[in-house]
């Protein structure tokens, strides 16, 4: 009778874990958890979940996916019988994988777990009956669906691409989350359904209110939309220091996650990489890797030109090299030496003096750049660069400054860099024209601007500092076009090119020059910049170029301004930067709330200029009037670069008079997401974002027919084959996460809110995540929306030019400890974003960002005991130890010996006490000081001791 009841509540576990939709209570996974555990009734757990599938009428394919990997996130901890063992296999065999092929891998990951448990093992003689095709689960699901979405479908599951041994050591990586909070991971299968917009809040506010309060009588930093606070990430010194204690209202700051700054770990971090390239140098000498190739003969002689032979050729053979470098695309070691023969002649014309020649040797760029080939066109800037580097030889070599070194000697020695400067000159000029030609063209390869760019960096830097007369040399659209093809948007390059931009609008003193600003792109392009980047001194550099739009605009509206208003002018510029606003802007160009600036004023007037002392000469000559004139202007700014084309503003008007989503709206937005002109995609986000806003505004007050198709709509875009459909999905994302973030906390005010808003951002990144996703950008912004949504700012120390980090944006600065992020807020997010970036955000460039996530990661896994299991538990980490990253092999070799600490403290200590000793004898003291080297000596002993 007990055994029944037992099999009875274990049938309902199964069926609550593997519900086709909806979120699964924690107290149903733990249970279900439990009975895998227990040796008793493991086997009962395998036969429900298989029976589940069997007798499921529904035949829904999420089911089938959710069952499937319920028993691959268990079988290789909570192994059945035998017995159980063989059903599972013949379970596995009897599933149609058709148009699934992630269904496949899963099944055959299982398959190979179970073989290696059953090695040795005789087998019963039956054979498995498959599944037909009317019996298949999933198949009268997907027929349902719009053939469109059927890829979607068959895609949800995280592709696996490791090797069997790294599957087996990551089996719990791609498992679903038993995180109360975090529900919604990689691969809990959730189908795309429209969903009531009235209830995706609500709901969640009333499940929410069953779990502990995670703010106690506190409100979110980033809930100022509405707030007396001014910005989301609020300047945390800064404000307690202006005496204005409620700025950051019940966050207890002392609960933070702050990293401390990287030169903290930086000769750790180094230790590393000499270990781990020594190791790498000494597999490559057991390999015979390491053998040195002969060295070519080089047609360069390396000395100066005056004492080089010409080449002399007829004009003939000189077309004949050229032709070569040409044709050669394929070749690259025909196209490499004719190139240095090309290079030689072209310098052996300037050494003549031979204008003519050089002129027709240099119009050779120019064909190449009308080549229909991508790479020749991108060679043309190779071309030049190595031409320039090469025009070096015509000159002495260079006397190194030492303290006797005599003016005579360093005046002789910049005499010797002429002739090489005039050559260097020469081909700026003619870089100048290619790149000009490339904005005529119109040419949209970033392969060719990435090449043009390294070229124009060469040109213009000298010892790290640009040359102002060759940057406000570049015409305008050229900057714009290298800015709009780099990729990143934080690092020192891209900050290098915005200060070209913005010393190029100022070429004429400190006036804005906006013929410039309109070759540029007008407003709208920089309003884009300074939306698109996280970098503390781009947004500074561009918050001043919108005050002085904003100034111009007043002053032509006024005709005249008086002496008193062009003081204020100043002083309101410094108020504002004061309160972190260059920072803190691109919130409100993504959702500007009603009646924001009243708030905003007061709190200027009323709190910071009354509390501050050393406010108190600017408060009286501040005028409250004009200080929300030129608030207001921003809103103009704001307002312009989202205003809707007449006839889709149109469609929004008779959308919000008749209370009716019609269909040729939703087509309407269709078309215009799936345009290649940008201009439409905004206008397609725009009008989109605006109906989804409606929705939920008037929820409960006003019935609008075709919702849920609208709702659909707008879940299928993060499921779409288009990267930008689903960018355009996370940004209307945080633009409704931001309306609910200054709607609901100004209703309601409390903790459940707060994270009733987070749940519903990690329920839309969830979906994304769901479709696998690869691309970087998407990527990076999904991270953006998470990390700007939780984070707090604390003041920034004043850095150097010469000692700027490579890059500097919001994971670099969280790296550099200001930033911190609440750990209560942090226990919200779904711990499978974090995870989908960190696998797949492998390239140097985000190594920030996953470097971030990865500590992130780990600090889930200090607070939660679930997390720690979902990643993988100590097979994670330890995977990490041999990656190729120092600072992801530092942290994770650093959790990895603070876990062991907390496992057992006392064994922990005795065998660093043992450590310390030897490392004392020996004098190696970096095992003990670096994590690294300890955690290596001491996991061959983890077996025995922990």
């Amino acid at each position: 009778m007990a055994l029944s009841v037992t099999t009875t509540k274990i049938k309902k576990l199964v069926y609550e874990n593997t519900l086709p939709e909806g979120s699964i209570t924690t107290e149903s996974v733990t249970s279900l958890k439990n009975y895998f555990s227990d040796s008793k009734f493991v086997d009962i757990v395998y036969e429900k979940i298989m029976e589940r599938v069997r007798t499921d009428k529904t035949k829904n394919t999420t089911t089938l996916l959710r069952s499937v990997q319920l028993i691959k996130m268990n079988l290789n901890k909570y192994k059945p019988s035998n017995e159980v063992m063989f059903k599972l296999d013949d379970f596995c065999q009897e599933i149609d994988t058709k148009n699934n092929p992630n269904l496949t891998k899963s099944l055959k990951y299982i398959r190979t777990l179970i073989s290696r448990s059953t090695s040795g093992v005789e087998r019963p003689s039956h054979k498995p009956q498959k599944l037909t095709k009317s019996q298949s689960s999933g198949e009268n699901h997907e027929k349902q669906k719009p053939e469109k979405l059927q890829k979607a479908y068959s895609e949800n599951m995280i592709q696996e691409n490791e090797n069997e041994n790294e599957k087996e050591k990551k089996i719990k990586t791609n498992s679903r989350s038993n995180h109360p909070l975090s529900q919604q991971n990689t691969n809990q299968l959730k189908t795309p359904e429209p969903e009531d917009p009235e209830n995706i809040l609500t709901n969640n506010y009333l499940y929410l209110k069953t779990t502990p309060d995670l703010f106690p009588n506190s409100l979110y930093i980033g809930s100022l939309l509405y707030e007396k606070n001014f910005g989301g990430q609020f300047n945390v010194k800064k404000a307690n220091g202006a005496g204005n204690q409620e700025v950051i209202i019940g966050i207890d700051t002392s609960k933070t996650i702050q990293s401390q700054p990287m030169n903290v770990f930086q000769e750790k971090i180094s230790e590393i990489m000499r270990i781990q390239k020594k190791e790498e140098d000494k597999k490559l000498e057991e390999k015979g890797g390491n053998a040195k190739r002969k060295k070519q003969i080089h047609l360069f002689q390396y000395k100066n030109y005056s004492e080089q032979e010409p080449i002399e050729l007829t004009k003939e053979e000189t077309q004949q090299v050229f032709d070569c470098i040409i044709q050669s695309t394929e070749d690259f070691q025909t196209r490499d030496m004719a190139s240095k023969i090309w290079i030689k002649i072209v310098l052996d014309f300037y050494v003549k003096k031979d204008q003519a020649s050089i002129s027709r040797s240099l119009s050779s760029f120019l064909e190449l750049l009308n080549s229909e080939k991508i790479e020749d066109r991108s060679y043309a800037f190779s071309l030049l660069f190595n031409t320039c580097i090469h025009a070096n030889l015509m000159a002495d070599a260079a006397v190194i400054p030492f303290k006797n070194t005599t003016q005579e000697k360093l005046k002789r020695q910049k005499n010797n860099l002429k002739p090489v400067l005039n050559v260097q000159d020469n081909l700026f000029e003619k870089l100048k024209e290619m790149l000009y030609i490339l904005v005529i063209k119109n040419e949209k390869d970033q392969k060719v601007w990435k090449s043009a760019l390294n070229c124009l960096l060469f040109f213009i830097f000298w010892n790290g500092f640009a040359d102002k007369k060759k940057t406000i040399s570049l015409h305008p659209k050229v900057i714009r076009g290298l800015i709009v093809n780099y990729s990143s948007r934080d690092n020192i390059v891209f900050r290098q090119l915005i200060r070209i931009l913005v010393n190029r609008l100022y070429s004429n003193g400190n006036q804005l020059d906006f013929r410039c600003l309109q070759n540029y792109g007008g407003l709208n392009f920089i309003s884009e910049l300074y939306m698109a980047t996280s970098s503390v001194e781009v947004r500074d550099n561009l918050f001043v170029v919108l005050y002085d739009i904003v100034v111009a605009k007043i002053s032509k509206k006024k005709v005249q301004l008086s002496s008193e208003e062009y003081e204020q002018i100043e002083l309101i510029f410094e108020l504002l930067k004061r309160f972190g606003a260059p920072q803190l802007f691109p919130q409100l160009f993504k959702y500007f709330p009603d009646h924001y600036w009243d708030t905003f004023v007061d709190f200027v007037f009323e709190q910071q200029l009354k509390q501050a002392q050393d406010l108190q000469p600017v408060s009286q000559k501040l005028s409250k009037d004009f200080f929300r004139e030129i608030l207001n202007e921003f809103s103009d700014i704001i307002s312009q670069y989202w205003k809707l084309e007449h006839e889709f503003q149109k469609e929004l008007s008779d959308t919000i008079k008749s209370n009716v989503i019609a269909q040729h709206t939703l087509d309407t937005i269709k078309t215009l997401l799936e345009s290649e002109d940008e201009n439409d995609q905004k206008n397609g986000e725009s009008l989109l974002f605006q109906i989804m806003r409606i929705l939920y505004k008037t929820k409960g007050k006003t019935k609008i027919e075709n919702k849920k198709a609208a709702v659909s709509f707008f879940n299928k875009l993060a499921f779409s084959n288009e990267p930008h459909n689903r960018y355009a999905f996370l940004s209307i994302t945080q633009r409704l996460v931001l309306f609910h973030k200054s709607r609901m906390v100004k209703k309601h005010g409390n903790s459940p809110v707060i994270t009733a808003i987070i749940k519903f951002m990690n329920d839309n990144l969830t979906k994304v995540i769901q479709n696998t996703e690869q691309n970087k950008r998407n990527l990076i912004f999904m991270l953006d929306i998470v990390m700007s949504f939780i984070s707090i700012n604390i003041e920034k120390k004043a850095q150097s030019p010469n000692e700027e980090s490579k890059t500097d944006n919001i994971y670099s600065q969280f790296l550099e400890g200001q930033i911190v992020i609440p750990s209560d807020l942090l226990k919200v997010v779904n711990l499978g974003i974090f995870l989908h970036c960190f696998n797949n955000l492998t390239s140097k460039r985000y190594s920030d960002a996953r470097t971030t996530c990865f500590v992130l990661i780990a600090e889930k896994c200090k607070l939660d005991q679930t997390s720690f299991e979902f990643v993988g538990g100590f097979d994670f980490f330890k995977g990490l130890l041999t990656k190729k990253d120092p600072k992801i092999v530092y942290f994770a070799s650093s959790f990895i010996q603070d876990k062991l600490k907390q496992l057992n403290h006392e064994k922990y200590s005795k065998l660093f006490s043992d450590y310390l000793s030897k490392a004392q004898k020996t004098k190696e003291t970096q095992i003990i000081k670096n994590p690294y080297f300890f955690v290596r000596q001491i996991l061959s002993e983890i077996s025995s001791n922990f």
